[in-house]
């Protein structure tokens, strides 16, 4: 046999192999931010006790969800917004919701604080969750 023909031959067969147990293609994901993470995702029920904050994330969209960032602020309301005190206690922290998040989905969540908002008689807090960012799978 001709040594090109093998070397073909050979080359062809490494060729059909090679198709047969390559991978599938990746499946797209696209980092969604700002005031479209917002409409694309919502957290409801947001509940802030004793250095623990839940609340539920909520899916709107027709394709599943991950790495969701959060940003969660305990604003201090003064008791006499006129006069306010010296410095606010209010503070902002970043959480991250690893997922998945199934399209439609709602699932709870719970973060612990590192550090309890404080006690006080000059005002009290109000915690609000945004949704900042969110990498979304499939088509």
């Amino acid at each position: 046999m001709n040594k090109h023909i093998f070397a073909g031959i050979v080359l062809g067969s490494l060729v059909v192999v090679c198709a047969q147990t390559a991978t599938p293609a990746a499946t797209p994901e696209s980092l969604v931010t700002g005031a479209s993470a917002s409409a694309t995702a919502a957290v409801v029920n947001v509940a802030a006790q004793d250095g623990t904050v839940s609340g539920v994330l909520v899916n709107k969209s027709d394709r599943t969800l991950r790495d969701i960032q959060l940003l969660i602020r305990h604003t201090w309301m003064w008791n006499n917004e006129r006069h306010p005190g010296a410095s606010s206690p209010g503070r902002a922290e970043f959480y991250t919701l690893a997922g998945p998040v199934p399209p439609g989905a709602s699932v709870p969540f719970t973060e612990h604080d590192v550090s309890p908002l404080p006690q006080r008689s000059d005002g009290h807090f109000t915690t609000s969750i945004d949704v900042v960012s969110f990498t979304q799978v499939g088509e």
